[in-house]
């Protein structure tokens, strides 16, 4: 089985009508990270101490301060 590949002319160039197939959609996190709930039941598991979650929190807000400073609010 053959597809015939069509193109569309751009200037000087023939750029290929290309269709990606057609993908689920997915839930991400504000990094752009997928969390399965096998994840999220090992998370809860292994749960850190309130101390370690306000360090990490400080952590991660101070990581988004900088990714919103320098690379999206240029």
């Amino acid at each position: 089985m053959t597809n015939k590949i069509t193109y569309t002319k751009q200037g000087d160039y023939l750029l290929p009508n290309l269709k990606l197939p057609e993908q689920p959609k997915v839930e991400i996190g504000i990094w752009g990270v997928r969390v399965s709930g096998g994840d999220l039941c090992r998370r809860q598991k292994h749960r850190p101490s309130r101390q370690a979650r306000q360090r990490m929190n400080n952590i991660r807000n101070r990581a988004e301060e900088i990714v919103n400073s320098e690379l999206i609010y240029v």
